[in-house]
């Protein structure tokens, strides 16, 4: 904030803040992947230190790109700081516009907001270190232990942060200690993030997960953890999920209609470098693991391939294939039919990664957290 020398002169006083929705996004943001690292390190107790790094990287760039909505909203400001910055530097006033036209050029760019300081001063308060400090490596250290325990006591440490926060600490007053008051501005954040997450991960346990409908990053990180679980998820909660799966490679997905004469569940899409375009029908079958995918429903998939007019046909199931249906694979192959088993799926969860900005990689047309009606 400056000010002029003159209080009277209140018109002069220029007020940099960000909107409610764009402090609220950022922050929530920030708090939102301290705690998605902690559920990664509980449910990977030997994640290795390359990989720590990769996640840590990934949630630096999640609040980075949030950071930079923020800082763009205030390039007006920023700009009258600027100007009134310069009127006062005693620059002869013939280069006063060339020393504007420069420092707004710097504010077009990210380097521009790193170096000039009150951009500096915001980044370096919001941005996610380059790498963890110990204080964080003790607590994600902690969770790790606890995720070799009980699947649960992530969903505990989540209840008991949100408590801890919603009740504050009444002993101090505002303002004794600078990390303390910015750690009481972040708390209703943090808190409320936590109770978002305890949301979304509670009914991830397998006595719950036929329950869960919503398609969730963390209910595809949670199945990696736990592969047999797979045959117990909701029938059209694995339609999505496979879905997601697709897209992570690089697909384009789309679920299609639950209709008596829909030919597929899915209908995915590739292109070459070419732009030469490849169009697959993906059929999901979500069994128990005694119960075989047998010839009848190959043929059913082999007819929808023919009546869609595509390329490809790509047949998933949570179990596995009868004998003379692998008996038939090669064959199959050669009709562009691929068959894909319960272990090609948990390889598919085993190496799944999430969009660059933490989230789901399908479309945002997609409304996959609409539970169905």
């Amino acid at each position: 904030m400056i000010h002029n020398e003159h209080p009277e002169e209140s018109k002069n006083t220029i007020e940099i803040k960000l909107s409610d929705e764009l402090e609220s996004r950022l922050l929530g943001t920030y708090c939102d992947a301290f705690i998605r690292l902690m559920w990664l390190s509980f449910l990977d107790p030997d994640m290795s230190g390359p990989q720590l790094r990769r996640h840590w990287a990934r949630e630096g760039e999640r609040v980075s790109i949030i950071l930079d909505l923020a800082l763009d909203s205030l390039k007006d400001e920023f700009k009258k700081v600027l100007q009134a910055a310069v009127d006062v530097s005693g620059i002869p006033a013939n280069q006063r516009q060339e020393k504007l036209e420069l420092l707004f050029q710097a504010l077009q760019r990210r380097d521009g907001k790193e170096r000039l300081p009150k951009f500096q001063k915001l980044r370096s308060v919001f941005s996610i270190p380059a790498e963890p400090d110990e204080e964080i490596q003790s607590a994600l250290r902690l969770l790790s232990e606890m995720g070799r325990k009980d699947d649960t006591a992530f969903v505990g440490f989540l209840g008991s942060l949100g408590d801890r926060l919603k009740g504050g600490d009444k002993g101090r007053r505002p303002g004794d200690d600078a990390g303390q008051t910015l750690l009481e501005a972040f708390a209703p954040y943090m808190a409320a993030a936590a109770a978002d997450w305890l949301r979304r991960v509670k009914p991830l346990t397998p006595e719950l997960i036929s329950t869960v409908r919503q398609v969730r990053v963390e209910l595809i990180e949670w199945l990696a953890r736990h592969p047999t679980a797979i045959s117990s998820v909701a029938w059209d909660a694995f339609e999505k999920i496979i879905a997601e799966l697709l897209a992570s490679k690089g697909f384009e997905v789309e679920l299609t209609a639950r209709t008596p004469n829909a030919s597929a569940d899915i209908i995915a899409f590739r292109r070459d470098k070419l732009g030469i375009e490849t169009r697959y029908l993906v059929e999901c079958k979500r069994f128990h693991d005694k119960r075989r995918v047998g010839l009848s429903i190959v043929n059913g998939v082999l007819g929808a391939k023919k009546r869609a007019g595509v390329d490809h046909a790509l047949l998933v199931t949570t179990s596995d294939f009868t004998r003379p249906v692998r008996s038939l694979k090669e064959s199959l192959r050669d009709h562009r039919l691929h068959l894909r088993d319960g272990d090609h799926v948990r390889s598919w969860l085993a190496s799944y990664e999430p969009a660059k900005h933490g989230g789901l990689w399908l479309d945002a047309g997609w409304d996959l957290d609409d539970e169905p009606g």
